[in-house]
C-alpha cells in the first residue's frame, strides 16, 4: 500500500499499490461493512516455505492477510483490526472495538479494552480492562449495568478490572495479545 501524505484520509492507510488486487471478505462479522482484507499480485507469495499451516491462508493465488478494515469511497483502506482479536463467544464472532467504544462513552472512563477469555462451555467471554479517571468514582456495577443496556446480551462482559495502564505499541495500537 502506498501512504498518500497529501490526503484528507488522515485514518487511513492509502491506496491500494499497482498490480496488486485487495478485496474484503467478510464472514461472520457484526460490522457490516467491515472484513477481512484478502490481497493478490506479482509480489504476493504462492506458498510459505516448510510450513503448511500458513499455507491455509493462500486460496487460489489471494493471501488472507488477517487484518481487518473497509474501503472508503475514494478507494482508501482503513484498517479496524485483526482476526485473531475477535472474541468467538458460542460460535458468535465479536469485535472488541465494539464493546470499547460502548464503555468508553461513560463519564469517567479514561480508556478501555476488551478482550477474550478462555471459558469451559462458551469457547470464550469478554473480559474488560478500564482505566478510569483519578477522580471517579465508577465502579464495576455501574460498568456492568451500562453494557447491559447497550449492548447485545453475549457481548457483555463477564469480567471487569481497574487497571493503571493498558500494554500499547509506540503508536498507541493496544497489544491484545498481552492481555489474554
Amino acid at each position: 500500500m502506498i501512504f498518500d501524505e497529501n490526503s484528507s484520509h488522515d485514518e487511513s492507510v492509502g491506496k491500494p499499490a499497482p498490480k496488486i488486487e485487495f478485496k474484503i471478505i467478510n464472514e461472520n462479522l457484526d460490522i457490516s461493512n467491515t472484513g477481512e482484507i484478502w490481497i493478490k499480485g506479482e509480489n504476493v507469495i504462492s506458498k510459505y516455505w516448510n510450513d503448511p499451516l500458513s499455507d491455509e491462508k493462500l486460496i487460489d493465488g489471494w493471501l488472507k492477510t488477517g487484518d481487518l478494515g473497509y474501503f472508503d469511497d475514494d478507494g482508501y483502506i482503513y484498517l479496524t483490526g485483526r482476526t485473531d482479536d475477535q472474541i468467538n463467544i458460542g460460535g458468535e464472532k465479536v469485535m472488541p472495538e465494539e464493546i470499547e467504544n460502548i464503555v468508553k462513552q461513560i463519564p469517567g472512563v479514561e480508556n478501555a479494552v476488551a478482550f477474550g477469555i478462555e471459558h469451559g462451555v462458551f469457547g470464550q467471554v469478554v473480559k474488560l480492562n478500564v482505566i478510569k479517571s483519578q477522580d471517579s468514582e465508577l465502579d464495576k456495577l455501574f460498568i456492568l449495568k451500562f453494557c447491559i443496556k447497550h449492548l447485545e446480551r453475549h457481548k457483555v462482559p463477564t469480567k471487569i478490572d481497574f487497571v493503571t495502564e493498558i500494554p500499547q505499541t509506540e503508536y498507541g495500537k493496544v497489544k491484545r495479545f498481552m492481555l489474554k
